[in-house]
């Protein structure tokens, strides 16, 4: 089966997919923290905080799904082989 070159743009967008996984990584811990921080003080300071960092957090998130449209059009490759790519590969 052929497949066409993946565009320019596809790299450019895996690379800032990339850049918002590294961003996205080191949160993971202060979301936690702050919400531990926050169930266990239940003060306004660390609601506040904790918010300010889950959303940090969301939008980075929400950043990295919207690239996924994107990347699929720019990989070059048919639905098909995307379709299998989608399937879920569990041994057993």
């Amino acid at each position: 089966m052929d497949y066409d070159e993946p565009s320019e743009r596809f790299w450019q967008l895996i690379e800032e997919a990339k850049q918002i996984q590294e961003g996205l990584t080191p949160l993971l811990p202060k979301v936690a923290e702050a919400r531990r921080r926050y169930m266990r003080s239940r003060s306004e300071a660390d609601r506040i905080e904790m918010e300010r960092v889950e959303g940090e957090a969301r939008e980075l998130v929400a950043r990295h799904g919207a690239l996924d449209e994107e990347i699929r059009a720019a990989s070059g490759l048919p639905d098909e082989a995307l379709a299998e790519l989608d399937k879920p590969n569990i041994p057993g």
